[in-house]
């Protein structure tokens, strides 16, 4: 696993989480639509009308897809926030006081009371004794990628599917098992 070469200097929070589990299709999609912006608001006089309006296709077909983007990606990243707020509301503590309080900077986190790893578009949140067992690593292939699935009992007796390269979840299981 990589580990983040950049620190940062304030704490990690939820907003922090998801931005940077959601950074490629910011990245991906933003700059193209500044640009062609850019080119519609700036050259309004000197572009000829058929290439102007063609421009603007282009603009809200970005915008467009970026939208579609989010829209697929969004629930995903939501379902790991969410993860993290049945953490707090079992525990009863405030996850953003709790990465100040450990003083938890990094984006991949393997501690004594908390795993921080954030991976393409998932998050892996957990403190030490919310996951409690878990069951068989089923793996599947995702174009040329090995993806593996993983049902995790939790704290409040619940089960949870956790998904991620196999990788991941070995690291998952290796912090809850120590």
């Amino acid at each position: 696993m990589k580990k983040n070469e950049r620190k940062r200097s304030k704490p990690i929070t939820k907003m922090a989480l998801y931005l940077r589990a959601m950074r490629v299709s910011i990245w991906i999609t933003i700059p193209f639509f500044v640009l062609i912006l850019l080119m519609v608001l700036m050259g309004d006089a000197n572009i000829q009308p058929g290439l102007q309006s063609a421009l603007q296709f282009i603009m809200t077909t970005t915008l467009g897809f970026f939208a579609i983007l989010l829209l697929i990606l969004a629930p995903l990243v939501l379902q790991e926030l969410n993860r993290i707020k049945k953490q707090e509301k079992h525990y009863g503590f405030s996850f953003n006081d709790e990465m100040e309080k450990y003083d938890i900077k990094e984006f991949v986190h393997i501690g004594k009371e908390w795993l921080i790893i954030v991976s393409r578009f998932r998050i892996y949140a957990y403190r030490k004794g919310f996951l409690t067992d878990f069951g068989f690593q089923r793996k599947s292939f995702l174009g040329k990628k090995m993806e593996s699935k993983v049902i995790a009992t939790c704290a409040d007796g619940k089960a949870i599917i956790i998904l991620g390269d196999g990788a991941t979840l070995t690291a998952i299981q290796e912090w809850v098992k120590s």
